[in-house]
């Protein structure tokens, strides 16, 4: 698939205009134009994912949370995050983000939460633009339970629907 084409199916996804303000989702590093033959799927762009993607052959990296966040002040190999965008530069792997926009997106981690848990998501906790089927979107959502849980009963619920080595709360 044609990069330009995959970004714009991204983009129409999960909108810009769905992030929060503070937030930096998108097209965050590479080149748009070329083809997309492998893509690496990770929550944060870390040292460990940076490595698999390389080790896989990968050419995307599409992450939810985005890794350039704040201004950067140099890119060199005397920090961590130098070291990753200038290996990721090297081996011609573009980054794409979607944080915010995909929470707050019909169809996007509320809901793949809510259906992981078997729950109905009932309404969102921050409203954000309505969707074009006129669904409520937002960050977050809410639900009632068939009966009240403790902390510690919910905690072990959520592990076990998500299948989690451990879980904090």
């Amino acid at each position: 698939m044609q990069k330009e084409k995959f970004i714009q199916f991204l983009e129409k996804f999960a909108p810009k205009n769905l992030a929060e303000d503070w937030d930096n989702v998108g097209f965050l590093l590479g080149k748009r134009e070329g083809e997309v033959k492998r893509v690496y799927l990770c929550l944060d762009v870390d040292s460990f994912a940076v490595k698999r993607a390389i080790e896989e052959g990968c050419d995307f990296i599409l992450s939810h949370h985005p890794f350039i966040f704040k201004g950067l002040k140099s890119v060199t190999e005397e920090n961590v995050q130098g070291k990753k965008i200038i290996a990721l530069i090297e081996n011609k792997i573009s980054v794409f983000s979607m944080h915010t926009n995909f929470d707050s997106v019909e169809k996007g981690m509320a809901e793949l939460v809510a259906e992981i848990l078997g729950w109905k998501k009932e309404g969102v906790i921050e409203a954000v633009n309505p969707s074009e089927s006129g669904a409520e979107q937002g960050i977050g959502f809410f639900t009632h339970l068939e009966k009240e849980l403790s902390c510690e009963e919910l905690a072990n619920y959520v592990k076990e629907s998500c299948k989690l080595p451990y879980i904090e709360y």
